[in-house]
């Protein structure tokens, strides 16, 4: 008696269309799972908080510099995920269409039929892309710092989209410029080059403005070695004593070093409990710490300030250590000019002595310096690229470190260090020499 069977070419092409069906709907549930992945990404990193992070123990770390550095560009951030997002479901459409194209082909799929996996489809991708995402969002920081280690993946995927987008953008931008802007920055700059010295106030306003874009924290910000700061072992009787001295509203606090700072104490915090026993534990007022990196830009900084309502931040540099710190009115006196209030001193930046010469402070900044010499900064441009104050300037043009009383000579100019801490010059005497009696 005979059997039927099936003729072995038909069962390999059974076999390899089965597996081929298999493969694609795998495909089609990883294009899922990366749309809702990139999702769910896109939501967490937008209940990031900026300062919490900056603050937390993962601001130190590879991944959690990497999401500092992502959430400093938050809108290519968020175009990224959108366009992974957008990449994924549509991949898993196309495929889900392959899948069912031949049963369409031959009938099998009616109008109602296609209806409903349409709406299926429609559901899926909702519920993939938008309501299981949202829900998982949280505001840990840990996590968000673990997700910022796929952004990578999500740049590569989206790459040739947000490549083409950034090309029509720049592209644009060449072809139609801004009609609105008539003046350049550097146009505006020179125009300011030529006014006359009678409007010098508003002059030196509007050199403010245009050169407030280009400065950082760093160029700014009080030096480590000058910041008025107390280690947080110190009783609550010294730290008053330090208060009524030094009239500061806010005091960073360290453990040990400066490059470990705990957080700041804020003067008025401090106040209701004056009265309060000597072992009273004063730490427990510390707020935290306010960290930025030295390249932040001062103009980004004063909308932190804004939005965030503190008024100063530790400055650190690329290794974490102290450099410095920044305040509110650092920043607004780079627009209007040196701001005084009832405890600032009305003192020259330097002292003249009766033969002519004056003396300066090492940590003077070179605009200062050249506005009391009348000297033109553009004389020591080829020197000042790297150094804001007089102190970083004798280092350039000694190519070393000077030793105490040493003179450093530069065309007309005279520089002779009084005084030295270790390696940092404090004091230095300026003198213009007379070329024409030398000439004589």
């Amino acid at each position: 008696m005979e059997t039927d069977s099936i003729p072995p070419m038909l069962f390999d092409s059974l076999f390899l269309e089965g597996t081929v069906d298999v493969l694609i709907s795998l495909l089609i549930v990883l294009c899922l799972f990366l749309s809702g992945f990139a999702s769910y990404c896109k939501s967490t990193l937008a209940l990031v908080n900026g300062e919490n992070l900056q603050n937390s123990k993962y601001s130190l770390s590879a991944h959690g510099k990497l999401l500092i550095s992502l959430l400093q560009h938050p809108q290519r951030l968020l175009f990224v995920l959108v366009t992974s997002k957008f990449i994924s479901s549509a991949a898993a459409l196309v495929l889900f269409l392959y899948l069912i194209l031949p049963s369409c082909m031959q009938g099998v799929f009616t109008f109602p039929i296609l209806a409903l996996v349409a709406l299926f489809a429609t559901t899926l991708l909702f519920v993939v892309n938008e309501t299981i995402p949202q829900r998982l969002a949280t505001h840990e920081i840990r996590q968000a710092v673990k997700l910022s280690r796929f952004i990578p993946l999500f740049s590569f995927l989206s790459k040739p989209i947000v490549s083409m987008f950034e090309l029509f953008f720049e592209t644009r931008q060449k072809l139609l410029p801004n009609k609105k802007q008539e003046l350049s920055i550097d146009e505006l700059s020179k125009s300011m080059d030529l006014t006359k010295e009678e409007i010098s106030e508003g002059k030196d306003l509007l050199e403010g403005l245009i050169n407030f874009n280009d400065k950082s924290a760093v160029e700014i910000m009080t030096p480590r070695e000058d910041m008025a700061c107390l280690d947080v072992t110190v009783s609550l009787a010294e730290i008053t004593q330090y208060v009524v001295e030094m009239h500061y509203s806010r005091i960073p606090i360290y453990d040990k070093t400066e490059d470990n700072i705990r957080g700041i104490l804020y003067v008025k915090d401090l106040l209701p409990v004056l009265e309060k026993s000597a072992d009273y534990r004063w730490q427990q007022l510390i707020r935290p710490a306010y960290f930025v990196p030295e390249t932040k830009k001062i103009d980004a900084l004063l909308k932190e300030f804004r939005s965030n309502k503190i008024h100063l931040a530790i400055v650190v540099d690329e290794f974490g250590g102290t450099s410095g710190l920044v305040t509110m009115e650092d920043i607004l006196e780079e627009i209007v000019g040196e701001i005084s209030d009832e405890y600032d001193e009305e003192r020259k930046s330097y002292v003249q002595l009766s033969d002519g010469s004056l003396i300066f402070e090492g940590k003077t900044l070179l605009t200062d310096f050249f506005r009391a010499v009348e000297a033109d900064e553009s004389e020591f441009e080829e020197l000042t690229g790297e150094v804001d104050t007089l102190a970083g300037l004798i280092l350039e043009l000694k190519g070393d470190f000077p030793r105490r009383q040493e003179v450093v000579t530069f065309r007309n100019y005279r520089f002779q260090v009084l005084e030295m801490s270790k390696r940092r010059i404090v004091k230095v005497k300026f003198t213009i020499l007379d070329t024409t009696s030398e000439a004589e």
